[in-house]
């Protein structure tokens, strides 16, 4: 299978081009391609299929979209996959993507030296484009800047393919090509070079110059910018014959002469990735460029501790050094160094003007004086400045180039804010490495034979290094080490937590460790701040947000919120994309390393916290997702931050997903952690969301956890009740025996401990499960003993569940008029309720009931009101049984091109859930 983007958008199976009629269904395509392997949300879909004004039924349609493109994949449907909660994807193999195969065969060339090897890697990747990217897709913003980066990295790789070429002293063959492309990109500079280039090798020194002379006016006219310092160096070569082959020369990096210093550290060995920054610093340097540039341009590489900033600048340094005729200066200011204060910038100062040549005994004694002078020595200069591992953005500003024309590269473990807000600095936020970079760099490191022998121990090495840098050089050095455990070994030693800090250690150099680099952040935070970090290790899920943090703490909300920026500030905490916050993996292991500072008892008095915060929280859900509903809340006064409040059923919902993972993950650690009474009463208030949202993985997992904990701590009651609600997920499941022995469990229980009005709602599940099964007259006695009970206890909610259940009965055995009836009493209590997902399912079995009366128009009325309510009530199963329905109707009375439409909706909502009807919608749709 075949995907191309550098040109149409096309997918090709067995060589043969797969039909892609609409528009929509390209772009569509062309979004979940622009991310391969990587889920794209539902609203980032929207925006590319529909732009900035999607229709009110976006989101359905959408998935009507997907099915359709699933059908024109055939037999690799399977590669969209849907991902709960985070939206889908497309899954693409290696060498299957054609901008994949471009990347890949760009970077190998960059990495060779012999010209022969370059110019031909060069040549495979620019025979992969087809024409204009991405030109059969509207042009919305998210095609048109991918559009504007591919073109970006083609232009770049043509420039890169020329200049080998001329290497070679193909300058004949070249400069027809390159003068195409100089018409074609004016303002590109390094394309006039190269043509000045061509045409000195060709003997032409006076085309060259009169190309030159095209150039500068070129640029003056359009932007009104001089030529760089690369076009001006050729220019002044030509003049002065200083060469017999004319073409432009390195800038010569001569160490200790004071007019052009050269202070960049050695680059790191294996660099590997990060080319979206270094474009972005390229970018940056062509701001610099301009003549009518009016501030000093400011790059902020942020980032956590060992994820390479300091890396990233030295790189970019000796590969933009032709860039900076002026030189290049370096300087540490030790902003995290255990073992000294951070530098002032007063001797950051005289450091930097002794680098510019200024005798020791001239530098001014007073701060201010040695800033002006800096300033002034770099006055119309072309300068990189590096100011490495800073604290805050006062110790950097005072060593900013004082006019335009330089670049300064600031990298720290803080975001500097102030540098960015105060003096307009463009932020660079590091993280780790992509999965497929971190193997790259083990294999450039231990060698790519090694790395074939053992390719899923490598990949799982990267993980446990959390992909980041310094981690994975720590790794590869152990793996490098005589006689060299194997990469599998190594994994195994890292896989075990306690030790994991440990085996990332190089013996002979404590500095690098990952433990030494965490402790510099860390040592350095405040005492709140850093108590905060140690307990935030405790909280079990992959993210949580600032309320949680909170909770751990027992602090209010206001109090925690600028202590959790603080670790942000310092990249011991991630930033979602959300505003929540993440740990990277051995920064978590660090943490939890450190609780070892804190009170014997603070573990399990924190992690009580949490769960009571989501306890009370989950709680508050429920009663918007099902008014009537009792909450079930703990004894004692909750801690210091209040749980959240939910004025819709919407954010209820929304919160619930949310936190989803967090929540599954809070009830299995309170069990482990010995809050069983917690767990049994959180594990109630998750089970109307769970059901609702058909979540039943997530939710078997809550049941059994759940149930053993209300056992474990004489809670029948909450066993009961969950014990009910696993057996309504075992119902879905079409497991019906084990369904009708839980729900009898519950049902025992609950009569042992006289709780009536739980057992009627237990009646009524078993009333339900015999219903699935045709066992109908069991159903019915079952359900008119339960309507008894909950009408005695004035359960309302359970009376209106009663009602309908009979209404269904009543559909199967063919009784519609009392079906009708028993429905329609059910939606008068579910309105009064103010249950929308009741009324959906009482409009439901209305529709069925005039179906069976033969009253199509009625029945299609109720239906689409139906389809409508459980939608808004977030019942997404409901909403495909409802559609499907509507489907059968639809298709009785001919209008088969709406039946399919209603189908392919059904169809997109199972797959969203993993629901095994799927399969049967999908046999219903190849059946019409």
């Amino acid at each position: 299978m075949r995907f191309r983007l550098l040109g149409p958008t096309e997918v090709l199976i067995d060589g043969a081009a797969v039909p892609l009629p609409g528009t929509r269904q390209r772009a569509l395509l062309t979004a979940l391609l622009l991310s391969a392997n990587r889920p794209v949300t539902v609203d980032h879909l929207v925006d590319a299929v529909w732009g900035e004004e999607p229709p009110a039924s976006a989101g359905p349609n959408l998935r009507q979209h997907l099915t359709a493109l699933r059908r024109r994949l055939g037999t690799e449907a399977s590669r969209i996959v849907g991902r709960s909660g985070r939206g889908y994807l497309i899954e693409v193999r290696p060498g299957e993507l054609d901008l994949d195969v471009f990347t890949g065969l760009v970077r190998q060339a960059r990495e060779r030296t012999d010209p022969e090897e370059i110019v031909g890697l060069l040549g495979q990747a620019l025979a992969l484009w087809r024409g204009e990217p991405l030109q059969d897709v509207p042009p919305y913003p998210i095609f048109t800047a991918a559009a504007t980066r591919f073109r970006e990295h083609r232009i770049a790789a043509l420039e890169e393919w020329f200049d080998a070429r001329l290497g070679l002293g193909h300058h004949e063959d070249v400069l027809p090509e390159l003068r195409a492309q100089v018409v074609e990109h004016p303002l590109r500079e390094r394309l006039w070079a190269l043509l000045m280039r061509g045409l000195c090798q060709a003997g032409r020194q006076g085309d060259a110059l009169e190309a030159f002379l095209q150039a500068r006016g070129t640029l003056a006219e359009e932007l009104g910018i001089a030529p760089g310092a690369e076009l001006q160096e050729l220019h002044r070569s030509i003049l002065a014959a200083e060469s017999e082959s004319p073409g432009p020369r390195p800038v010569p990096r001569r160490q200790g002469n004071a007019a052009a210093p050269w202070h960049l550290p050695r680059a790191v060995s294996h660099f590997t990735g990060r080319a979206d920054q270094l474009a972005e610093l390229e970018r940056l340097t062509d701001v610099t460029e301009r003549i009518d540039a009016s501030a000093v341009v400011i790059s902020a590489i942020a980032g956590g501790g060992g994820v390479g900033k300091t890396a990233l600048a030295v790189h970019f340094g000796h590969h933009a050094a032709g860039r900076f005729p002026h030189g290049q200066l370096f300087v540490d200011l030790r902003g995290f160094d255990p073992s000294r204060p951070p530098m002032s910038s007063g001797d950051a100062l005289e450091y930097l003007l002794q680098a510019l040549g200024v005798d020791p005994g001239e530098v001014p004694e007073q701060e201010d004086r040695r800033a002006a002078l800096y300033r002034g020595l770099l006055s119309g200069k072309r300068m990189l400045v590096v100011l490495d591992n800073a604290v805050d953005a006062e110790q950097v500003r005072p060593l900013l180039p004082g006019e335009p024309g330089c670049l300064a590269v600031v990298t720290s473990r803080n975001r500097l804010a102030g540098l960015v807000a105060r003096d307009g600095a463009h932020r660079l936020t590091l993280g780790a490495l992509s999965p497929a970079e971190a193997v790259e760099l083990l294999g450039r490191i231990i060698g790519a034979d090694r790395l074939d022998a053992e390719p899923a121990a490598a990949h799982r090495l990267a993980r446990l290094c959390g992909c980041l840098p310094l981690a994975l050089r720590i790794a590869a050095e152990r793996a490098m080490i005589a006689p060299g455990p194997s990469l599998t070994a190594l994994a195994d030693d890292l896989a075990d937590e306690r030790s994991r800090l440990d085996v990332l250690e190089v013996d002979d150099d404590g500095a690098t460790s990952i433990r030494a680099v965490l402790s510099w952040s860390y040592r350095a935070l405040p005492a709140e701040a850093a108590r905060m970090f140690r307990l935030l290790s405790l909280h079990p899920g992959p993210e949580f947000g600032p309320e949680a943090a909170a909770a751990l703490c027992d602090l209010t909300p206001d109090e925690a919120g600028p202590l959790v920026d603080a670790l942000a500030d310092c990249h011991l905490l991630e930033v979602t994309g959300d505003g929540r916050y993440r740990f990277h993996d051995l920064v978590r292991v660090y943490a939890a390393h450190s609780m070892a500072e804190e009170e014997p008892g603070e573990r399990a008095t924190a992690t009580h916290r949490l769960l009571d915060w989501y306890l009370r929280t989950a709680a508050a859900g429920r009663s918007m997702l099902t008014p009537d509903a009792q909450p079930h809340l703990p004894d004692g006064e909750p801690g210091r931050c209040p749980a959240l409040v939910f004025v819709t059923r919407e954010e209820a919902l929304a919160w619930y997903e949310l936190e989803r993972v967090n929540l599954v993950a809070s009830v299995r650690t309170g069990v482990e952690a010995g809050h069983l009474t917690l767990v049994s009463l959180l594990s109630r208030n998750l089970l109307d969301y769970l059901y609702i949202r058909s979540r039943w993985a997530e939710q078997m997992e809550v049941h059994r956890n759940g149930i053993d904990a209300a056992h474990r701590s004489g809670r029948a009651s909450d066993e009961a009740a969950i014990l009910i609600a696993m057996g309504s997920a075992l119902r879905e499941r079409r497991r019906y025996d084990e369904a009708i022995d839980a729900i009898r469990r519950a049902i025992d229980l609950q009569r042992s401990a006289g709780e009536g009005e739980i057992s009627g709602r237990a009646i009524i599940g078993l009333a339900i499960t015999y219903t699935q099964i045709h066992r109908y007259d069991e159903a019915r006695e079952c359900l008119h003993e339960s309507l008894a009970q909950v009408r005695a206890d004035e359960d309302r909610y359970g009376e209106a569940s009663a009602l309908i259940n009979l209404g269904y009965v009543c559909l199967h055995q063919n009784e519609f008029e009392e079906a009708i009836r028993w429905s329609r009493e059910s939606l008068g209590i579910w309105r009064a309720i103010e249950d929308p997902r009741g009324e959906g399912y009482g409009l439901d079995c209305m529709a069925q009931a005039y179906e069976g009366l033969r009253r199509p128009g009625d029945a299609l009325r109720h239906f689409e009101q139906a389809v409508a309510v459980l939608r808004r009530s977030g019942d997404l199963k409901g909403e495909a049984s409802t559609l499907r329905s509507v489907a059968r109707l639809l298709r009785e009375t001919g209008r088969t091109e709406a039946a399919l439409d209603r189908l392919h909706r059904a169809l997109a909502v199972l797959e969203e859930l993993d629901d095994p009807e799927a399969d049967e919608v999908r046999a219903l749709i190849a059946a019409v």
